[in-house]
């Protein structure tokens, strides 16, 4: 763990929070939804499809200031694209994310809208995105994809999406849609050209799928030999006390010449063993909070989003895991907001909550049900006091 007390924490200067409370109006299966009371660390629980993950979407869309991509990588990585194979042999196929998906109802038509606003302590922010009718100007996108066919009946859009950030890029960005009601990600990077984009804030999003290889070495790398490595290590000591190091092999190639497996980028070594371990013989839990920890202590100043975070860990170190997060939020000014089914995690919160509370700990609970626009919320102390009577909050 951390060697910090309360008193360490009190004597770090005031941070702000992005967010204090989120509305969402619209976007996916949410017609109006509301969370005030934000803190530091903040756990949404709630059945499945209640719309957990969304609301990570929601954070993740409204805080990229611009950047585009950040729309795609969102409905990429929730598998709503699809190959387009173009009857006409002059046209290029690729793959195309279907944009409906953001949209309540997912349904395609002129005027249908969806907004994200957030209230922090740097004020108002806001994102809204808008189906219209494709304007001449948009052909400026199309041009040169529509000089290598003949026809362009099933290229030309009917529809554009229009986006604008506020505060932000200080313009509406418009991309044209293909007739399936998506972009490909080379209308993507067009679009990107035209946009004069501004500095965003950092955002890490962590799912059950995206801790891969490249990732967590690439990420690895980028904190060897300093003071973040150090943590690094902490964390993984929740579950195994006798890391003394680790170590990334990086993206090399193997001798036989393929890729390196899953979890075969990063060796370990431990106290009392002569050999170096691959990190994939120490379980899902281990890796699980290698990429935890990476994530937050290279999130500064930014937002920490993370999917089922519970995934691969035992309940045993629930405690610890939340103690090392919140002492690295405070250190590294991150707002963490997190997803679960488990009242396991829940109930670990309450130990940030008994040390902290006094120091303004800001940390949240916040249960999301269907059919219900706001969300219900518990406090550091509403949260203690549920754990101590052992009342469920999923």
């Amino acid at each position: 763990m951390i060697h910090r007390n309360s008193e360490d924490l009190a004597i770090l200067p005031v941070q702000k929070l992005r967010l204090r409370s989120l509305l969402i109006e619209d976007f996916r299966g949410f017609g109006r939804f509301e969370i005030k009371n934000l803190g530091r660390v903040n756990l949404l629980v709630g059945t499945n499809n209640s719309g957990k993950t969304t609301i990570l979407e929601a954070i993740n869309i409204l805080s990229a200031n611009g950047d585009i991509s950040s729309i795609w990588r969102t409905l990429r990585d929730r598998g709503e694209d699809v190959f387009i194979d173009r009857e006409d042999s002059n046209s290029t196929p690729g793959r195309e994310v279907d944009i409906r998906r953001l949209f309540r109802g997912h349904e395609l038509e002129a005027g249908k809208t969806f907004k994200i606003t957030s209230e922090g302590d740097s004020g108002v922010k806001s994102i809204t995105a808008k189906i219209e009718d494709a304007s001449s100007t948009d052909q400026q996108l199309l041009e040169p994809i529509s000089r290598q066919i003949d026809s362009t009946e099933d290229i030309l859009p009917p529809f554009s999406l229009s986006l604008m950030w506020r505060p932000g890029t200080g313009k509406e960005i418009t991309i044209p849609l293909s007739t399936w009601g998506g972009f490909s990600i080379d209308m993507l990077s067009r679009a990107s050209l035209r946009t004069n984009l501004v500095e965003s804030i950092p955002v890490r999003m962590i799912t059950t799928t995206s801790l891969t290889t490249d990732n967590i070495s690439s990420s690895f790398e980028k904190i060897v030999l300093t003071p973040k490595e150090d943590l690094v290590i902490e964390a993984m000591r929740i579950i195994e006390p006798d890391i003394e190091r680790i170590a990334s092999t990086g993206s090399d190639r193997n001798r036989y010449g393929s890729r390196l497996s899953y979890r075969g980028g990063i060796l370990v070594r431990i106290k009392g063993v002569k050999d170096r371990i691959p990190i994939g013989g120490l379980g899902d839990g281990i890796w699980r909070m290698l990429g935890l920890a990476l994530a937050v202590v290279q999130t500064e100043n930014g937002i920490l989003l993370v999917d089922e975070i519970d995934t691969g860990l035992h309940h045993s170190i629930m405690e610890k895991m939340w103690q090392f997060l919140y002492e690295c939020a405070k250190r590294f000014n991150v707002q963490i907001f997190a997803t679960t089914h488990s009242w396991d995690c829940c109930h670990s919160l309450a130990v940030i909550c008994r040390e902290y509370v006094s120091e303004g700990s800001d940390v949240s609970i916040n249960r999301i049900e269907r059919g219900r626009d706001e969300a219900v919320g518990y406090s550091e102390r509403e949260i203690i006091a549920v754990a101590d009577r052992d009342i469920e909050v999923r």
